[in-house]
């Protein structure tokens, strides 16, 4: 299977088509050729879309369960915002709280054992929220991230790459990505900052000055991909 093809509903492409159209309208409202449009009370869109996005592609049942949320709360708003329906704050942050709640409850309560990938190719998409995940495969292909207004931690100290080199996609939007990687690993960073940045703080054995032989790194691990307004870390 080919990981590098995108789908229609890819939560990067959902956010730049959105930026694109924010940019067209705007333009175009300045330069007299269209009226006043209230752009803004469409963002509700984004969070529709990552929603459906989360529920097709979900390979967990928990995946699927954030996308229903994700999709919801983007149906409130953007139904508050063209005035379809008209729901008080005072109504919906109590139920956003009770949501929340429940969820913090069943994690603790169904949850044992801390999530583990067992796929070759890892992709993983977290919005509104976050988690640890630890990935334990030797054959390692690659992997893609992506985190928008949540937070990932990504364990790959346990696992082995197929084959010398693997690239993993990240995409942070106003989030965070960290990545823990085997200590000899070798990692490359060719991600585009916006507002935010990468960080890479992995020692492979060859940079280590601790006296002791250790073997020729020749595992490389490539990071690639995009932070807006969040941050995405590479460590030990």
């Amino acid at each position: 299977m080919d990981h590098s093809k995108k789908g229609i509903l890819d939560t990067r492409i959902i956010i730049a088509l959105f930026i694109i159209v924010v940019g067209v309208v705007l333009l175009l409202e300045n330069m007299g050729f269209i009226g006043n449009v209230e752009i803004w009370e469409w963002w509700p869109v984004i969070l529709i879309a990552v929603g459906l996005s989360q529920i097709i592609n979900a390979r967990k049942g928990g995946q699927s369960v954030g996308g229903i949320i994700t999709l919801l709360v983007g149906v409130v708003f953007l139904g508050n915002n063209l005035d379809i329906f008209y729901l008080e704050w005072s109504v919906i942050w109590p139920v956003f709280l009770i949501l929340l709640g429940v969820m913090m409850i069943k994690k603790h309560t169904f949850k044992s054992i801390p999530a583990t990938e067992t796929k070759d190719y890892v992709n993983l998409s977290v919005v509104l929220g976050g988690g640890e995940h630890n990935i334990e495969n030797k054959h390692l292909k690659g992997g893609k991230l992506t985190a928008i207004l949540g937070g990932a931690e990504i364990d790959l100290r346990n696992s082995e790459m197929e084959g010398n080199e693997i690239v993993f996609d990240v995409f942070s939007f106003m989030g965070g990505i960290e990545l823990k990687v085997p200590g000899h690993w070798q990692v490359q960073v060719k991600g585009m900052p916006f507002l935010g940045g990468f960080e890479n703080k992995a020692r492979s054995s060859l940079q280590r000055n601790d006296g002791l032989d250790t073997p020729q790194a020749v595992k490389t691990l490539i990071v690639d991909g995009m932070a807006i307004l969040g941050g995405v870390g590479i460590k030990n």
